[in-house]
């Protein structure tokens, strides 16, 4: 799999947005790589009932080894993993939880919205909870059939709270997402692959928690993983609870660049530099010699100055270098003096300055 890049377009406006202020502890963790289920930060390891296995896992997004997994169980209420009671964390004001979700397409008569977290407390049958529930939209709900949906309550507030990110998971490959909820601002986010999908307050406001006793002598339910969710072949690995809303920074297309929920996402992933050909750490001269040395290469890699991936190498890649020109230590010429001196291969023969023109004066227009 390709490693993921981060594009920025010519004079697109970068947003940061810094949310959570403390130092967020893991407290638990099940990643499932010692083929067990144990909390391999705490105390609370799962018990399997009915049929649950751990498999190879593959690679994600970033083509990081993901090890092992669960594939859960096929039938609901019956194969899942109880991992006990959240409440023994002491997590009772803000949290987050983070996890790794792949599960098959959905056939359009699906019928059952598969289960890979329920940490909701027994109540009465007036359908009012606290904690949350995750699960994957049924298949036959075709305007929102495989995509993730968390519904959090808290028990003194009567309705369901619910974050739907607005994109399908189920295409066979792996997913991160994550719920964060910083109990100072009584705001729940969800993100998935790295992206903040926005709802409004009604959703996202209110006091919230990881799980919650019951009223009245209720007891709270054991957290329930994968309950249902290898009948769509749904597979969860690395499994991450922590104690404080993670700390993270978003772009203007809410897309995260940086923070606590950032470096989860992306570990043991290699975060190539746009215009960075050489990945030396640097965008300067050495990475234009490479584009001008594979100007209009149709077999291209990221090695050959192709930045967008398309395994060309043409303006659209000039332009990354361009705007990315500098990173790094920096080079000690401008970039229009660089490209003066770079010269493209036989057959065509001609100075990159050149070919380059129109993106040069559509930079200078915008740097006026």
């Amino acid at each position: 799999m390709p490693c993921k890049t981060h594009l920025v377009s010519i004079g697109a406006l970068i947003t940061s947005l810094m949310v959570g202020s403390a130092h967020a502890v893991l407290v638990t963790q099940w990643n499932f790589d010692d083929d067990t289920f144990n909390d391999q930060i705490g105390t609370l390891d799962g018990t399997v009932e009915g049929t649950v296995t751990i498999v190879a896992a593959g690679t994600n997004q970033f083509g990081v080894d993901m090890g092992k997994a669960m594939l859960g169980g096929a039938i609901p209420d019956v194969d899942f993993v109880n991992m006990g009671d959240l409440n023994t964390l002491g997590v009772t004001g803000s949290f987050s939880f983070t996890a790794w979700l792949k599960l098959d397409p959905l056939p359009t008569n699906n019928a059952i919205s598969a289960e890979w977290w329920d940490s909701r407390s027994t109540l009465p049958g007036d359908g009012n909870y606290g904690g949350f529930l995750g699960t994957v939209r049924r298949g036959d709900d075709l305007g929102n059939g495989g995509k993730p949906y968390v519904n959090m309550r808290d028990i003194a507030i009567n309705g369901d709270k619910l974050l739907k990110p607005e994109q399908r998971i189920d295409d066979g490959e792996w997913h991160f997402i994550s719920v964060v909820h910083d109990s100072t601002l009584q705001k729940s986010k969800v993100y998935l692959d790295g992206v903040y999908h926005v709802r409004s307050d009604l959703y996202e406001s209110g006091p919230r928690n990881l799980s919650q006793t019951g009223p009245s002598g209720e007891g709270g339910k054991d957290l329930r993983l994968g309950d249902g969710f290898g009948a769509v072949g749904g597979m969860i690995d690395d499994v991450r609870i922590y104690d404080h809303a993670l700390s993270v920074t978003i772009d203007g297309s809410n897309m995260l660049t940086a923070g606590e929920l950032y470096d989860i996402w992306t570990e043991g992933a290699v975060i190539q530099q746009p215009g960075d050909a050489n990945n030396d750490g640097m965008v300067n001269l050495s990475d234009l010699q490479i584009l001008g040395d594979n100007w209009q290469s149709t077999t291209a890699t990221w090695a050959e100055a192709d930045f967008t991936g398309d395994g060309t190498v043409n303006l659209a890649d000039l332009q990354i270098l361009g705007d990315n020109w500098g990173f790094g230590p920096g080079p000690d010429v401008s970039f229009d003096e660089a490209l003066a001196g770079v010269v493209i291969p036989e057959p065509a023969g001609l100075v990159l300055l050149a070919v380059a023109a129109p993106y040069l004066l559509y930079r200078r227009r915008i740097q006026s």
